[in-house]
């Protein structure tokens, strides 16, 4: 009887990608944007009758109207603005002061709401951000200093796109030790999927199995997501 003898050589790593785009990642950054923006930025959203959102965002205390502004309004102007913010009909007989009293009061974000409530929205200076699909608008305005990451690309990602979980596992068969590595830790942006970028991260990444990763994820990674 012969016997035959056969030596098998395992592989020193073993990787597995888990890469999709997360729903429920989506809707947590949504939720800490309208609990005042990830930090102390109030925001407001306000819906109208034609299904677009108008997001406030920003310094909710500010006053709309400064007193010399006030004061360079006609009379006619003066109640004009107190029929759109306070909705009352009786200042036709109040005197120019007594309006500019209270309508200093008004903030910037009440004054926008009005507007927005009365469909005079060609008066608010808002921006816009679109998605794929036709009737995926949002408008939003932004008040105050220190607000220029509230761009059009960050609210079109943050509304109508899904950030991007893309996780490599790397397993020394030898150990079972396992290694997980983030790889939107390597994109410009969680929501924008580049393969060049993430391989080229991974050439200079210089652990024991990196080669062999990179030949991996060259193989399994697909150009989009």
């Amino acid at each position: 009887m012969q016997t035959i003898q056969k030596t098998i050589t395992l592989p020193l790593y073993s990787f597995f990608l888990d890469v999709s785009r997360d729903d429920e990642l989506s809707r947590m950054y949504y939720q800490d944007f309208i609990e005042n923006a990830g930090g102390d930025t109030e925001v407001t959203q306000l819906d109208s009758y034609r299904r677009i959102t108008l997001y406030i965002i920003g310094d909710h205390e500010k006053k709309a109207f400064s007193e010399s502004f006030l004061n360079r309004c006609k009379k006619s102007e003066l109640v004009e603005l107190y029929h759109l913010c306070f909705d009352s009909s009786e200042c036709e007989h109040y005197t120019k002061k007594q309006m500019i009293d209270e309508l200093q009061d008004v903030t910037l974000a009440d004054y926008y709401k009005q507007l927005w409530e009365e469909n005079k929205t060609e008066e608010i200076p808002y921006n816009q951000a679109s998605g794929y699909c036709q009737g995926d608008v949002i408008h939003f305005v932004t008040i105050g200093d220190g607000l220029e990451w509230v761009t059009d690309e960050y609210m079109e990602n943050l509304i109508f796109n899904q950030p991007l979980y893309a996780r490599l596992t790397v397993v020394d068969n030898l150990t079972d030790k396992e290694e997980e590595i983030d790889l939107t830790e390597f994109l410009d942006c969680v929501y924008n999927w580049n393969k060049g970028k993430v391989l080229d991260h991974l050439r200079e990444y210089r652990s024991d199995w990196w080669l062999y990763a990179v030949g991996y994820c060259e193989e399994h990674l697909r150009d989009y997501y």
